[in-house]
This record gives C-alpha cells, sequence and structure tokens, in this order.
C-alpha cells in the first residue's frame, strides 16, 4: 500500500503548480490515474525541483502499476528532500514489490528508526530482509509488530517464514496455525501451514489440513502420498484417482500404482506403470517396479525382460542384476540366470540373496559341489533372516552332501 500525503502536498506545493496537484489529486482519489498521471506529468515539467510535484506523480505512477517510472520519480523527491519518510516507506514498498530487497532494506530501516510503531514500514522491512534470506535479523522484527498488532496475520505469516528458514518448522507451523485461526479460510496460508505440519513430522495434522481443499492436483497427489505414508493407502486411493485425471504426470501415476499394490490390486498398477514406460522409456525406478509387478504376477519373462532393460540403461546397477537372476531362476532359465548372477559378483554385490540364487540355479544344473558351496555361504551369511529359504538350504546341503559322498 503506498502511502500518500496530500496535506503536506498541498502545504509544499508551489504556485504554479497547484492546480494541476489538485487536479492530480482528484484524479486519483476518482481511480483515474491514467489522468492522474497525465496533470501531474505536466506539473514537474513546469516545476522539476517542486518536492510535491515528484512525490504525487511517483504515487500516481505506482496506482497505475507503471512501477519503473514510480521508482524513478520517488528516487528524485528524496534526492530533493533527503529522509523524507512517505517517499521512503513508498520506494522501498516499490522495491520489494519488484523483488529488488536489497535496495529496499536500507530505506526500511531509515523509516522504521525513525516511527518504531509503524506498521507498514516496520513489515515492508521484515519482507526485505526475508527476500535476502536474512531470517535472524527479519524475526524480531515481525515480532515487534506482533507486539504493536497482535492480531496481524501479515505479521504471522513473517514471523512464521522467518523460522521456517530458521529449520524451526514447529515453531513456525504453531505461529501459522494462529493465523490460520484468525482467517481460516485463507487457502494459501491453508497450504502452507499444512506444509510446515508436514516438515515438523505432524503428518495427521497436514493430512487434516490438505484435506480441507478440493479440486486441485498438486493437492490430492500430496495428501494421497502423504496418506500412503501414513499406511492409509485405502484413503490415498481417491485423492491420487483425482489426481492423475486432473493431471496424469508420471508421478502421479506411480504413486496411485504405489496405493493399489499396498491395498492387493497389482493387475489395477499394472496400465499404469506401463503407461509411464511409454512416455518414459529410461525411467529405470518404474521399470524396476514394473518388473516386479510382472514378477507378483508370475509373468516371469515379461519381469526378466524389463530388468534387463534397467540393466542395459545402467549396466552397473548390482540390484537390477540380482531381480534378473531372480526372474531367470523362476522362468527356469538357470544359465542365463548364472551369467547374471556373475555381473552381480562384477559388481561386488555378493549379499545372502546372491548365493541363494547361486545355489539353487548350480543345483537344477547338478553342479552340486559349487552349489553346497554357495548354500554353505548362504547360510553363514543369513542369519535368521530369511527362515523358509534356510530351511530349503540346509535340506539340500543335506541331500548334496549325501549325492557327493556315494
Amino acid at each position: 500500500m503506498i502511502v500518500a500525503a496530500y496535506c503536506w502536498l498541498l502545504l509544499a506545493a508551489q504556485p504554479p503548480v497547484t492546480d494541476l496537484l489538485a487536479e492530480g489529486a482528484k484524479a486519483i482519489d476518482a481511480g483515474r490515474y491514467a489522468d492522474a498521471v497525465k496533470a501531474l506529468q505536466e506539473a514537474v515539467q513546469k516545476s522539476p525541483r517542486d518536492i510535491a510535484a515528484q512525490f504525487q506523480l511517483g504515487l500516481a505512477y505506482s496506482l497505475a502499476g507503471q512501477d519503473p517510472a514510480a521508482i524513478e520519480a520517488f528516487r528524485k523527491t528524496l534526492e530533493l528532500k533527503p529522509g523524507l519518510y512517505e517517499a521512503q516507506v513508498n520506494l522501498g514498498h516499490l522495491y520489494v514489490r519488484n523483488q529488488d530487497f536489497a535496495a529496499a532494506e536500507p530505506l526500511l530501516k531509515l523509516a522504521v528508526t525513525e516511527k518504531p510503531k509503524a506498521e507498514r514500514a516496520s513489515y515492508l522491512y521484515g519482507q526485505a530482509l526475508l527476500g535476502q534470506n536474512k531470517a535472524v535479523e527479519a524475526e524480531p522484527v515481525f515480532r515487534g509488530l506482533l507486539e504493536t498488532n497482535p492480531k496481524s496475520v501479515d505479521a504471522m505469516i513473517g514471523l512464521g517464514r522467518s523460522l521456517a528458514r530458521q529449520k524451526k518448522p514447529a515453531e513456525a507451523a504453531q505461529v501459522f496455525q494462529q493465523a490460520l485461526a484468525i482467517e481460516p479460510a485463507n487457502r494459501d496460508l491453508l497450504l502452507e501451514t499444512a506444509a510446515l505440519l508436514e516438515a515438523s513430522g505432524n503428518k495427521k495434522e497436514a493430512i487434516a489440513l490438505y484435506s480441507q481443499v478440493t479440486g486441485d492436483a498438486a493437492v490430492n497427489e500430496r495428501l494421497g502420498n502423504l496418506l500412503i505414508e501414513d499406511h492409509r493407502p485405502e484413503e490415498a486411493i481417491p485423492h491420487l484417482e483425482a489426481a492423475q485425471r486432473q493431471s496424469p504426470t508420471p508421478a502421479n501415476r506411480y504413486a496411485l500404482a504405489v496405493a493399489y499394490l499396498r491395498v492387493k490390486k497389482p493387475e489395477a498398477a499394472l496400465p499404469l506403470v506401463a503407461k509411464i514406460l511409454e512416455s518414459d522409456p529410461s525411467n529405470t525406478d518404474a521399470r524396476m517396479f514394473y518388473g516386479r509387478l510382472l514378477r507378483d504376477q508370475r509373468k516371469f519373462l515379461a519381469a526378466a525382460g524389463q530388468f534387463q532393460a534397467v540393466t542395459k540403461i545402467q549396466p552397473d546397477a548390482a540390484e537390477a542384476w540380482s531381480e534378473l537372476a531372480a526372474a531367470l531362476i523362476l522362468a527356469e532359465l538357470y544359465p542365463d540366470a548364472l551369467q547374471a548372477l556373475e555381473q552381480v559378483r562384477r559388481l561386488k554385490g555378493e549379499n545372502p540373496a546372491y548365493y541363494y540364487f547361486r545355489a539353487l540355479s548350480l543345483d537344477h544344473l547338478k553342479q552340486y559341489k559349487p552349489a553346497l558351496e554357495s548354500y554353505k555361504r548362504f547360510l553363514e551369511l543369513s542369519e535368521n533372516k530369511s527362515p523358509d529359504e534356510e530351511f530349503k538350504a540346509r535340506q539340500r546341503v543335506i541331500v548334496i552332501q549325501k549325492v557327493l559322498s556315494k
């Protein structure tokens, strides 16, 4: 909000421009800013060093949305009368509005020093500091504003953002909740409060706030993901379905596919991931997900194809080679599985699963001695983490030892 100073202007005006100033003021009051600019430009032409004319012209320009011209007019006003409070605040406001925060700071600091209780100047000063990531310096400015006006939502938002930028999301969320209590219908305030609650770990409260916003694809996506994280996939699905209809992005499709999988509907997840890969064939995360879905549907060769595609894009992805080996074993393609496992070994990815898969492949190929070694190594490393596989491995160790002893 630009600060006007009509009484001072009328007193300061020089006789040659008094009528033009009055005409400009009348046009401003009537909202005819173009007419005001015209009259005041003429006043400045007649008397370039008239402080009142320069100030009023800056005001008219700013109200007409001509910020560069307004900035120039207020700068000239301050050249004519350094330290003029109203011109400092107005010029500072224009700099803040145009995100030139460094230029705004010294002007507004002087204004606040002169009138510490002036809310508008203090608020703009805080914004100028925040705009330069000077959150520590901005915090006391906004706290001071709240001492003057405890119900100022703008000051609460400024304080909350100052705290958030100091990595204090819980404190920031508390301040934003106070502001939201005053303006519960403020959608932007609601979303910013929800984001701060989420950042501070209060997911349930964040979910409750996000749930109040309807019809927004981004909010539906975020809400759906939070509900998945909160182990509530059934509730997440309607929001993610809405987000997917509104904005069918790979991220929305992926989140919805995850939700379907969590509620044991892999058949609904498959076409979503297939769509992602149609538009982005090099998306290795989606390919790994798709491969696992196909594997769980017992489509082992198709799953192997997805894992193999990942290894072509990322030859050093040990996890993809391991998944490929597992799919090939399930498809009973044991020589191919051993080749994949050799790549896992090359990448130093030998873990309990590697030795188990290797033992299975060698066992089926009747290469009993190396199979026995791999089973034993698996049992050494597994440490009761895979009881079913450990039971099977122990049984095969007994059988193979009998075969080799003959």
